[in-house]
């Protein structure tokens, strides 16, 4: 059985900032970009279906906008099952 990602159809640019980085809570979770579970997002990432965190500091990791929004557009575009 195929599961597929079904994200807010809302356009996400407005709730982003042009540039710089977010953090997971900003995009994952209920009511927001990306409506699944934390512990479903970091077994996307580690499947390399999601993209990586980018380590800001000893404590503190974080995810690029670009990487975000392409995320985003490619299961909007179909390509989120591979």
């Amino acid at each position: 059985m195929s599961k597929r990602l079904l994200l807010h159809s809302k356009d996400i640019s407005d709730d982003f900032p042009d540039g710089g980085f977010l953090r997971l809570d900003d995009f994952v979770g209920r009511g927001k970009a990306i409506p699944i579970s934390r512990s479903t997002w970091y077994a996307m990432v580690r499947a390399q279906k999601a993209p990586a965190p980018i380590a800001l500091g000893p404590r503190i990791s974080a995810y690029s906008v670009e990487s975000v929004r392409a995320f985003i557009e490619s299961f909007q575009k179909g390509a989120g099952e591979r």
